[in-house]
């Protein structure tokens, strides 16, 4: 019980410090998008609550001053289109290409060339790599698009997740490991195999 009260008082805390943070983000999109922005919301009792719930918002997901800036000035040059606060904390995260990696598209693209390829890959970026190996090279080669594509966007966004956390990602390999080798196929072996099975059954 006591933790549970230390923990409200500190979510408390957080809340009541990003209402500030709040209020300039609430002014920038509202100079900049006008009643697009400001719309949603019809009566000043309604303003309070909505500014109340993105500040706890704001606070429970940890985001930062430069995080609430990048997401203002990102849905500030989107042509006038308004976020949400689900798309707003969306927002707060920094694209791949923010951080030097390339985007999904591109990393996706040169992840299936990289596991068709023999020899030396170009897989761009080590954060291209460590996703298709988590996707799986021989997922990556065989598999539909509309399979994998999905399922590599899913573990980039792992990946992406892992550098923003301060993770350095191993270097590249020189070469993918090679594959198993083929089983040899023995007619011989395999007529004495079901030959002793018959013998045990009969």
């Amino acid at each position: 019980m006591q933790a549970e009260l230390i923990h409200a008082n500190r979510q408390q805390r957080n809340t009541f410090g990003h209402r500030d943070l709040v209020e300039k983000i609430f002014s920038k999109l509202t100079a900049v998008m006008g009643r697009k922005f400001t719309s949603n919301w019809a009566t000043p009792e309604m303003l309070l609550a909505a500014k109340s719930a993105w500040a706890q918002a704001l606070a429970e997901e940890g985001i930062t001053v430069d995080q609430a800036r990048l997401a203002t000035d990102r849905a500030c040059k989107s042509g006038g289109w308004a976020p949400d606060l689900g798309e707003f904390l969306r927002l707060c995260k920094p694209t791949p290409e923010s951080l030097g990696i390339p985007s999904c598209h591109c990393a996706y693209r040169a992840a299936c060339k990289a596991v068709n390829e023999s020899g030396e890959r170009d897989w761009l970026h080590p954060a291209v790599y460590h996703t298709a190996k988590s996707v799986g090279f021989y997922e990556l080669k065989t598999l539909a698009e509309k399979i994998s594509r999905p399922i590599f966007e899913r573990e980039y966004q792992k990946t992406i997740d892992r550098i923003i956390g301060g993770e350095n990602l191993d270097p590249i390999p020189q070469s993918l490991p090679p594959p198993p080798p083929p089983k040899h196929f023995d007619k011989e072996k395999k007529k004495k195999k079901i030959q002793k099975l018959r013998e045990i059954l009969a």
